[in-house]
């Protein structure tokens, strides 16, 4: 499954209920990845709950500052990603 934040759509309809990223999810996807995670660090507890809920999932994060999110105070993801 693929994200892409710059897609007004996609940004819109997340940024208002990031919970969608959970809910739209299939038994049969098991990768997915967001582009340009920067631009919605409230996708990183989604992100966070996935990985603690199913350890079979795997997230590709993409973007072009982590250090946006390191100054906004974004979940990490400490420990459960590298």
């Amino acid at each position: 499954v693929y994200y892409d934040l710059l897609d007004s759509r996609t940004y819109g309809e997340l940024i208002a209920r990031p919970w969608l990223l959970r809910e739209r999810l299939t038994s049969s996807e098991r990768v997915i990845v967001i582009d340009e995670i920067q631009k919605m660090p409230a996708l990183l507890d989604e992100v966070h709950l996935l990985i603690e809920r199913d350890a079979q999932l795997r997230f590709l994060l993409t973007g072009s500052s982590a250090r946006k999110l390191m100054r906004g105070g974004a979940n990490l993801l400490a420990g459960r990603a590298w």
